[in-house]
């Protein structure tokens, strides 16, 4: 029972569609199986008028009027009957019928309710989800998740239950009438039971694994179609659109493969169904009719007897259904409680623990260490470094020397111990997520744009965005002259991704976003990478002219850049290795000197 403690809370929610439903079905079952005993009674009433008929005619002493006489008489009042009997079971049939809409009113409603809920939760958690699951997890395979396996469980709790207990509700009906009407030709025709118990068990837990590898392999195709579409325009620039289709192909025919897998074993447990109702009809209609010729049996009843057992067919088939579908939706819910299980690093602290930030202070970072994941190998080391309010503080080093991460940690992405970021004196793990990262503005290392409009993109951060204010960004990130080109300005489609700007305009205009909201640290991961120095200049002038006594960390290799900070963090193999004004650190001759002299020679071959 513990595989379904995350679906469990959404049942009990909506238990009483469930309920409902329930009742609805036995009384379906009650209704539609009562039909045949009234058939039942009609034959062996038509029979007996029968007999009572041929013996009328052939009683030697009585007169031919009076015969004639009661003979009409029973032939009305037989008929009488039979119409009555007949609006009996069409009234059976409607009732059956209307309690039939409540079923698919309830069960499937209630069905649609909990896979609403249960993605919704799934998104909600995963937004809660720090940068390590996300690291590790491609995003198609969480696509996936979100989409495929929780419409399998919508299946499981919708049609599965549905069908399930319309199953158990016409056996449990339909076996007891026909013990009733023969108990013997009812041992009979439950020989089969058994084999079809064994047989659903033993293909059940193939099924379940089966199902649960398709499910993993589809993952894997949708991850590599997402990232190939993500990636269109390297894999064009590069030529590698065969190589790709290969890729795709082989993906494309396990997926296939796994799936004729688990066909090739349904294929084989539906005719077993088959057969197996085949051979109770067989029995019935050797045994039955032995009966009825012996008399042992009525007429009638073996007619009911007969239609009991029509009932049970499709249940015994559709079982195969209940079946795969609850495989089905029971493999996929595992890959649901997957994500739903996985706890979030990065949480807000306990009531009691919350504290709340100054207006202005000093950004600390004390014996600050990292590592991704398990491998021992840190990404940053005993940092230690004081920003105080109002400095511009650039963030150098060679590649891979921890300065993104150092970013990331700032803004929160990934989780830290206690003590080693403060601002202001507070310690960031006692401030709630939501306060820390209003305090922050971050232009990460690639520009992401929502496939919208320029102003609604930048609007991100506050849906109340007036024109004057966007025109005002605009012009801090230096992005009004571009938008001004454009048919329709900031109304502008951008596309997905921002597919339509150019990467320069696409980190100005993630820049812009950035200063809507009114952060105390602005950081700028190499965020003028593709733009040129002289913009980069306009740009840095403004932010330090309104700035006042807020926080900027620039991450970048220009060196133009670097002697504009007040000062520099020079990180070496994930370590503060030396600090200082860009003069200062030149002339003592450090490290930071010696990396300094190589990316100046850097930069005056790129400009040759």
């Amino acid at each position: 029972m513990n595989k379904f403690r995350h679906i469990t809370p959404y049942l009990r929610r909506y238990r009483s569609y469930i309920v409902i439903g329930a009742v609805a079905i036995i009384a379906t079952n009650a209704l539609a199986l009562y039909a045949p005993m009234v058939l039942r009674n009609a034959v062996d009433r038509m029979e007996l008028w029968g007999k009572l008929s041929e013996s009328l005619w052939v009683a030697p002493y009585l007169p031919f009027a009076l015969k004639d006489a009661m003979n009409r008489m029973l032939t009305d009042a037989v008929q009488s009957r039979l119409v009555w009997d007949a609006l009996f079971i069409v009234a059976l049939g409607a009732g059956a019928g209307v309690f039939r809409f409540v079923v698919r009113r309830t069960v499937i409603w209630g069905s649609r309710k909990i896979e609403y809920d249960l993605r919704g939760d799934l998104f909600k958690h995963i937004l809660t989800l720090d940068g390590s699951f996300f690291d590790k997890t491609p995003t198609g395979d969480i696509i996936t998740r979100a989409s495929v396996d929780v419409e399998q469980v919508r299946l499981m709790v919708g049609p599965g239950i549905m069908q399930g207990t319309n199953t158990i509700a016409t056996a449990g009906v339909a076996i007891p009438m026909m013990m009733y009407l023969d108990p013997q030709l009812a041992l009979y025709v439950l020989i089969p039971l058994p084999i079809l118990a064994v047989s659903t068990h033993y293909l059940g837990q193939i099924a379940h694994r089966r199902f649960l590898a398709i499910q993993e392999r589809f993952s894997q195709l949708s991850a590599s179609v997402q990232e190939s579409l993500a990636g269109m325009r390297v894999i064009k620039t590069h030529v590698r659109e065969q190589e790709k289709t290969r890729d795709f192909h082989t993906d494309n025919q396990d997926y296939f493969r796994l799936n004729m897998r688990l066909i090739k074993l349904w294929g084989g447990f539906f005719p077993l169904l088959s057969m197996l109702s085949g051979s109770a009809v067989l029995i019935v209609l050797y045994f039955g009719g032995k009966a009825v010729i012996d008399g042992s049996i009525g007429l009638g009843a073996f007619l009911a007897f007969t239609i009991y057992l029509g009932m049970l067919i499709w249940p015994m088939i559709a079982l195969g259904w209940v079946v795969s579908l609850y495989q089905r939706g029971t493999a996929s819910l595992k890959r649901i409680s997957h994500i739903l299980d996985t706890e979030p690093r990065v949480v807000n602290p306990p009531p009691d623990r919350v504290q709340h930030l100054p207006e202005s202070g000093a950004l600390d970072l004390r014996d600050l260490s990292f590592s991704y994941g398990d491998n021992g190998h840190r990404a940053l080391s005993n940092v230690t470094a004081t920003i105080h309010p109002g400095e511009t503080v650039a963030i150098a080093g060679p590649t891979g020397s921890g300065k993104s991460t150092l970013a990331q940690l700032i803004w929160r992405r990934y989780a830290v111990p206690d003590g080693r970021i403060l601002y202001g004196g507070v310690d960031m793990n006692t401030v709630t997520l939501d306060e820390w990262r209003k305090r922050i503005a971050m232009v990460p290392q690639e520009a992401f744009l929502f496939s919208d409009t320029l102003m609604n993109n930048i609007a991100l951060t506050d849906a109340q965005l007036t024109e004057a204010r966007l025109r005002d960004v605009g012009e801090l990130a230096a992005f009004n002259k571009d938008v001004d080109d454009f048919p329709r300005g900031y109304g502008t489609i951008v596309g997905e991704r921002g597919i339509t700007l150019s990467g320069g305009q696409k980190q100005r205009a993630t820049l812009a976003r950035a200063l809507v909201s009114p952060a105390d640290i602005l950081i700028l991961d190499d965020a003028f990478s593709a733009v040129d120095a002289q913009t980069e200049e306009e740009i840095l002038s403004r932010l330090n002219q309104i700035f006042g006594s807020r926080i900027i960390l620039l991450i970048t290799h220009r060196i133009s850049t670097l002697q504009r900070a007040d000062r520099i963090l020079f990180l070496d193999a994930g370590q503060l290795r030396d600090s200082g004004t860009h003069d200062d650190m030149v002339a003592r001759g450090g490290p930071y000197a010696r990396w300094e002299a190589r990316e100046a020679i850097k930069e005056k071959l790129e400009k040759l």
